[in-house]
């Protein structure tokens, strides 16, 4: 089996595939699609049910692990993006006007939001938290300055 990560926007046997999509393919015919939507350690996978026609289910991750182990590089990937460009945003700021908090925790959206201090004044690893299940829904990086702050803490109460 092979995987290919899609680097734009096309048409492939009837599918509509974007940008960092996954295919898994077996004698040069892909038999799976999936944007790497991930739910309850599930995986929503697309599979042919006919020449040119797709659907889509949620599956447990033991049955595409290729699927899986493309999905979690592309995230790891990502998140070094995330934390260059915080970083990069923080060296042009003043450092008065960074936050210096270790760790705060906000709640937006009905789900709570840790932010844990990324060795780089500002710069925050941030782990979102469904509330009702207490799993972990997903990391970024993200730039916090002390203005930031305050709203994030006036908006969270």
């Amino acid at each position: 089996m092979n995987i290919t990560i899609f680097d734009k926007e096309q048409i492939v046997d009837g599918f509509t595939v974007k940008k960092d999509f996954i295919g898994l393919s077996e004698d040069g015919k892909f038999i799976a699609f999936s944007s790497g939507a991930c739910c309850n350690n599930t995986i929503k996978v697309f599979t042919a049910t006919a020449p040119g026609e797709w659907t889509g289910e949620w599956v447990t991750f033991s049955e595409y692990p290729e699927i899986t182990r493309a999905v979690s590089w592309l995230e790891d990937e990502q998140l070094e993006n995330e934390k260059a460009t915080a970083i990069n945003s923080a060296v042009g700021i003043s450092l008065y006007s960074l936050c210096q908090e270790k760790f705060f925790q906000t709640t937006e959206w009905g789900n709570y939001r840790d932010y844990r201090y990324a060795d780089f004044p500002g710069v925050y690893k941030v782990e979102e938290i469904d509330p009702s299940t207490g799993l972990t829904c997903g990391y970024t990086y993200e730039l916090v300055t002390k203005d930031r702050y305050k709203e994030l803490m006036e908006t969270s109460m």
